[in-house]
C-alpha cells in the first residue's frame, strides 16, 4: 500500500510540474507581444480563379504572398495599394509559373494607431484579366496601450495619446514606428525605478498630477502620472 501511494504522489508530481512548465512557457509568448497591435488579413483567400492572395501586416511592413493554384502560368501580376499616412505603394510587376508562390514586400512603418491596408491585383492570363482587390488593418487599442504602460491623460484616450507623442516624439528617440517607441518608453520608465540616480525629477506642469524625469546622460525624458504610473509623455 505504501508503494502504491508513492507512485502516486510522484505521478501527482510530475503531472503538477509539467503544469506550471507548460504555464511559465505561455505567459513568456504572451510578454514577448505586449507591444504588438492587432491585426486584420485574410490568408490564403482562394477564389474561383484558383488565385490565393494574403496579406500579413506588421508594424513595420506589409507583405503580400500570391500563389497560382492553377497548372497553367499568370503571365502578368500588377500590384499597386495604398497605406495609411504613406499613400501609393510602389507598384510590382512578375509573374507566376503553375503552383508557384512569390511574397512581395513594402517597409512601411506604423505610425497611426490604427492602419489601413488596401491591395489592387491585376492578373493576365490567357488573354483574360481578372482583378482582386484585398484589406488588411492593424489597431493598437486602448487595452494594448494600457498593458505597455500608458495612460490617457488630458486626452479622450489613450490612442489619442499616443497618436500625438509618437509624432511629436518619435524621431527624438529614434523610433521609426509605434511599436518601437511604446518599447523605448516602457524600457525608460523601467530604468527610473532601476537608476534613479540617472535622472532629475521635477513636478510636471501639465493638468494631470505628474513628475517628470530627466536622463541626465541621454536628455530624454518620461511623465509618470503619480497614482498609478501611467506613461503620460516620453520624449527628448
Amino acid at each position: 500500500m505504501k508503494i502504491k501511494l508513492i507512485t502516486l504522489f510522484s505521478f501527482l508530481f510530475i503531472a503538477v510540474t509539467i503544469f506550471f512548465v507548460k504555464f511559465d512557457v505561455t505567459a513568456t509568448e504572451r510578454s514577448k507581444d505586449l507591444f504588438l497591435p492587432n491585426a486584420t488579413f485574410n490568408e490564403n483567400n482562394l477564389t474561383d480563379d484558383n488565385i490565393s492572395i494574403s496579406l500579413r501586416p506588421e508594424y513595420n511592413k506589409l507583405t503580400v504572398d500570391i500563389v497560382n493554384k492553377n497548372n497553367f502560368p499568370l503571365d502578368n501580376i500588377v500590384i499597386n495599394g495604398t497605406a495609411t499616412s504613406h499613400g501609393d505603394l510602389k507598384e510590382e510587376i512578375s509573374s507566376l509559373q503553375p503552383y508557384e508562390k512569390k511574397s512581395f514586400t513594402w517597409n512601411i512603418n506604423m505610425t497611426k494607431t490604427h492602419m489601413d491596408y488596401e491591395i489592387y491585383v491585376k492578373i493576365y492570363s490567357n488573354d483574360e484579366v481578372h482583378y482582386r482587390f484585398e484589406h488588411a488593418k492593424l489597431d493598437y487599442t486602448d487595452s494594448i496601450l494600457a498593458d505597455a504602460g500608458w495612460g490617457a491623460g488630458t486626452f479622450p484616450n489613450i490612442r489619442g495619446s499616443i497618436n500625438y507623442h509618437f509624432k511629436k516624439h518619435g524621431k527624438e528617440v529614434n523610433a521609426k514606428n509605434i511599436h518601437d517607441y511604446l518599447i523605448a518608453a516602457y524600457e525608460c520608465r523601467e530604468d527610473t525605478q532601476e537608476n534613479t540616480d540617472n535622472y532629475k525629477i521635477t513636478v510636471s506642469s501639465g493638468a494631470n498630477p505628474a513628475h517628470k524625469y530627466k536622463n541626465l546622460i541621454d536628455k530624454r525624458y518620461i511623465i509618470l502620472l503619480d497614482s498609478n504610473n501611467d506613461i503620460l509623455s516620453f520624449g527628448r
